[in-house]
């Protein structure tokens, strides 16, 4: 799938369930897309931007990085990497039953120890 599909996708699939002011990290391939929620990476070199937008990208790569994770732990299930060959009704069935595995799996490995304390010190904020 390229962007053009996965945009279309999170659209139609993702957005309309999440709250309003709910945002989404969402990778390069999103930048320019004309979508207020997605929250993307600065575009350009280290040097040509300034010291907010190196943050901001900092914060959102240690975000992604847990969320890319996350994707990964779905896709060892094959049903994920393969097209859906069983009844539609049955996806959402599935998709549920492998996501409280995960979670079960998470809760005994979780993606990374916490080296912060709060979620200002995670996104780089001052606690001041």
């Amino acid at each position: 799938m390229g962007p053009n599909q996965d945009i279309t996708i999170a659209r139609h699939f993702l957005l309309p369930y999440l709250d309003q002011d709910e945002p989404v990290y969402v990778d390069k391939a999103y930048i320019d897309r004309n979508e207020p929620r997605f929250l993307t990476p600065f575009k350009g070199r280290p040097e040509t931007l300034t010291f907010q937008q190196l943050q901001w990208n900092a914060v959102h790569t240690r975000v992604r990085v847990i969320i890319e994770n996350l994707n990964c732990r779905f896709k060892r299930f094959q049903c994920f990497k393969r097209e859906w060959r069983h009844a539609f009704a049955r996806h959402s069935i599935v998709f549920h039953a492998i996501a409280q595995l995960i979670q079960v799996d998470l809760d005994r490995h979780p993606l990374r120890r916490d080296r912060y304390e709060t979620e200002e010190e995670f996104l780089g904020e001052d606690s001041e």
